[in-house]
């Protein structure tokens, strides 16, 4: 990528040194979207079908392991996994974050309760100590040096330098989020076994819309990366 190439990626800073907001960027694979969706679907299966979040609770210490760079799931979360038509690498994320957060809390254990999923990815390599000469190096606030005006300079070119170090290995600005309510569709047509017209016509009061929601909840499904829906052996009742 060629330096005026990368620079039209950048966000535009208008006079008064106020940038535009911008979207946070991604993996080239997407992973911190589909890690997202996938707490979203979750909290929407907590939400609708609480008793398959309590079954994850009986086993959720370790429920994968990694085998050669990628997580596999353990015995009793393959089954969980199997019976409820979840097994995609995004679960299996928020499955091993949420078990690192329940070890240390008892109080989300107990509440079925789980914090933002926090995660990390591979990216470039950045230097870890501050370096005045070097963009790419932290920047750390030090009023006896800099001016206010210098320090957000700095600021300034630190972001736009790191944010064009992603670029140039291939990360991408995030989509716009999906809408809550397509979380809550998958579930229902994945786990609640309801059909196009059935969502269509208790969430939109119109059965009509049936392609609207079978659009909805095919890029959903997408996102997360889920398998195709099974037949048979849904949860149908709530509880």
């Amino acid at each position: 990528m060629t330096k005026a190439s990368l620079r039209q990626t950048l966000p535009r800073t208008p006079r008064g040194g106020r940038k535009n907001a911008s979207a946070p960027l991604d993996t080239p694979s997407g992973y911190h979207e589909k890690i997202e969706a996938a707490d979203q679907f979750m909290r929407a299966v907590r939400r609708l079908i609480p008793r398959v979040i309590e079954d994850f609770r009986r086993f959720h210490n370790d429920p994968v392991t990694l085998e050669r760079g990628r997580m596999k799931p353990l015995k009793a979360f393959d089954k969980w996994c199997s019976r409820y038509h979840m097994h995609c690498e995004a679960i299996y994320s928020w499955a091993a974050v949420v078990s690192d957060q329940w070890v240390h809390k008892r109080e989300l254990v107990d509440g079925l309760e789980w914090g933002p999923l926090v995660l990390s990815s591979f990216g470039p390599s950045w230097p870890n100590q501050e370096d005045p000469s070097n963009p790419l190096a932290p920047v750390g606030a030090l009023p006896y040096r800099d001016s206010e005006d210098d320090f957000f300079a700095r600021a300034q070119a630190h972001w736009n330098a790191r944010y064009g170090s992603l670029v140039e290995n291939g990360y991408r600005p995030r989509r716009r989020k999906t809408e809550p309510k397509h979380f809550d569709w998958v579930v229902r047509y994945r786990l609640l076994d309801e059909s196009f017209e059935e969502i269509s016509r208790n969430e939109l009061r119109d059965d009509s819309r049936r392609d609207t929601v079978r659009s909805a909840i095919r890029d959903t499904t997408k996102l997360i990366g889920l398998p195709p829906k099974s037949r048979g052996g849904r949860p149908r009742k709530r509880s």
